[in-house]
């Protein structure tokens, strides 16, 4: 069974993606990287910043036995495809355990491109702004749900919002682009200089809801990654 280590966007936690791991299997053992701070991690303070963030996935993605013995994929959402490539280059500088089969980035444009304060705004703008983004839906616009998710949504943001790449990575892994022709954080010409982070092969599929499509076209999200080494090469 191929491991995929997905990073979560800004408040995204393994509960999220409960129903996920069954649809993926027997093919795929998808395994979300808790983020400190959230879900079975609630106790553990938040990370500081992006390196903090990038080392703990790093080690785990070390340590799992399954990764030892099986090629692996890597990869995202949002801040979590940022986070993924940041992971990446330091697999690739250290040394210490192969590259992934290929990274799975989705909901992101360039990898520099400047970032909307999402952690400065207030608990009813954040709130606005997920709605209006197809982040938030059913019971998680109950009070009880908000009051928790807030904290967590405002520091997964500050981290993502205060990291940059010194410059961009380039690496020798294959690379699937999955973005939304409806989200406006992945324009045209900044989904583009994916060609530039990689010296293999860069897959774009399109989606057709939101920002968040890998909440709202589960099922087809989960059939193309299932189906990504039909399409790579090598």
């Amino acid at each position: 069974m191929r491991p995929f280590y997905f990073i979560p966007y800004a408040g995204g936690s393994g509960a999220t993606f409960n129903s996920y791991k069954k649809q993926f299997a027997p093919d795929i053992k998808f395994t979300v990287m808790e983020l400190a701070g959230h879900g079975k991690r609630i106790m553990e303070d938040f990370f500081a910043n992006m390196e903090e963030l990038c080392e703990d996935v790093y080690g785990r993605i070390k340590n799992d036995v399954e990764r030892a013995e099986n090629p692996y994929y890597l990869g995202g959402h949002c801040m979590g495809a940022a986070a993924a490539m940041y992971v990446a280059e330091r697999i690739l500088k250290r040394e210490e355990f192969p590259m992934p089969r290929a990274i799975i980035a989705s909901g992101h444009g360039s990898l520099n491109a400047e970032k909307e304060r999402l952690s400065t705004k207030s608990d009813p703008e954040i709130i606005e702004f997920l709605i209006r983004e197809g982040g938030f839906f059913g019971d998680s616009l109950e009070e009880e749900m908000l009051e928790l998710m807030i904290p967590i949504i405002r520091a997964d943001s500050k981290v993502y919002e205060d990291f940059s790449f010194k410059k961009a990575p380039c690496l020798p892994v294959d690379m699937a682009v999955l973005y939304s022709e409806n989200d406006r954080k992945t324009p045209r010409e900044e989904l583009e200089e994916w060609l530039t982070y990689s010296t293999r092969q860069v897959l774009y599929i399109p989606f057709q809801s939101n920002h968040y499509f890998l909440l709202h076209e589960r099922d087809r999200y989960i059939d193309t990654v299932k189906k990504l080494d039909q399409y790579f090469t090598g």
